[in-house]
């Protein structure tokens, strides 16, 4: 018996930032040092204003073209107080009406994020409480990146177990409000947002065919103390890394049902970085356009990413990712910690 999605769920933050309008919030970017490099790539930067010739840095750099921030604006007193909560509950929200369900059936609620208000009350007992879940046992992990993932796993292992029936898995984060926006290391990636996905027993031999998770620990790649904005250094080291764990994973959990990358139909992959995406394509060997890249539209959004971009195109909404069914999908991710998290779905 596997786990299987009955409905998804996703939010983006309130305001959209292209390139262009995040130059304006940012500080130490080098024209002269950007536009030499984007000439050695070919790239014709003469005639372009400072913002244009950064818009064009950017995607060269990340792939990013627009991401969102969640404004800080009053929230209503009858939603959660915190931005990460807000848009988890709105990503839930949206799952549960589209599967005309209700809270009150829920039998378990996984919150992933870390950047979350409040400690206690946790957030995922915050958020169940505030859709009316009727006091069901709520969980809140902190993963980084591989939240979403790690929540599904955990969800079918509970589901496989016979413990629950029905499991709420959200992953929402708020990055805008951890990022130094003089460190164009990380001002350029992220962005806000929320997934949500809602998991019951499969009655036939789709949903979660196997999972595998790991950690391996490194403070000085990725880290973010109490208080301080994310630390993230950058370079091919880090890029091939993130490449090699992603790989790897995916392939462990693929050798626990007895088969390989060719048996994949897509690709679902932690939106980190176009470039690292598109590395991770070729490396296992397959076509890009079976891949999901919703980074370009939405910025890195940490543990939420893979559920904004399964979201998308399990509403049809990516036409290059048009699932049907008995499709395999290959979703794997890598975190700060180092965490990574592989899994294969069959729809």
């Amino acid at each position: 018996m596997a786990a299987k999605i009955i409905t998804t769920g996703s939010f983006l933050g309130n305001l959209e930032v292209t390139n262009l309008a995040l130059y304006d919030r940012v500080s130490n970017f080098n024209l002269t040092r950007a536009s030499e490099t984007l000439r050695k790539k070919g790239q014709i930067v003469e005639g372009l204003t400072p913002p244009q010739v950064f818009d064009l840095w950017v995607r060269q750099v990340c792939g990013v073209e627009k991401r969102y921030f969640f404004t800080p604006e009053p929230l209503p007193e009858t939603v959660p107080q915190g931005i990460a909560e807000y848009m988890g509950y709105h990503a839930a929200k949206q799952a549960l009406e589209r599967a005309g369900i209700t809270a009150n059936t829920l039998d378990y609620v996984i919150f992933c994020s870390f950047t979350s208000a409040q400690l206690i009350p946790n957030p995922a007992c915050t958020v169940a409480h505030y859709l009316g879940t009727g006091g069901v046992a709520a969980l809140h992990i902190n993963t980084a990146c591989s939240g979403f993932l790690d929540g599904l796993g955990l969800a079918n292992t509970l589901i496989q177990a016979g413990a629950y029936k029905r499991i709420l898995v959200v992953a929402s984060e708020c990055m805008s409000s951890h990022i130094d926006f003089t460190d164009l290391t990380t001002a350029i990636l992220f962005g806000d947002g929320a997934s949500a996905a809602i998991l019951e027993a499969s009655p036939d031999a789709s949903g979660i065919l196997s999972f595998t998770s790991s950690t391996h620990y490194n403070k000085d790649m990725l880290s973010m103390d109490y208080g301080h904005p994310l630390q993230m250094k950058g370079g091919a080291y880090v890029q091939r890394s993130a490449v090699n764990a992603m790989a790897a994973t995916l392939e462990a959990a693929l050798q626990k049902v007895n088969l390989n990358f060719s048996h994949l139909s897509y690709l679902i992959p932690h939106q980190a970085n176009l470039r690292i995406l598109r590395a991770l394509a070729d490396k296992i060997g397959i076509a890009p356009e079976k891949m999901l890249q919703s980074i370009v539209q939405t910025g890195n959004v940490s543990a939420a990413s893979i559920g904004i971009g399964l979201d998308w195109a399990m509403q049809g909404q990516i036409e290059s990712l048009q699932f049907r069914q008995g499709d395999l999908l290959g979703l794997t991710v890598v975190g700060g910690g180092y965490t990574s998290s592989g899994m294969i779905y069959r729809v």
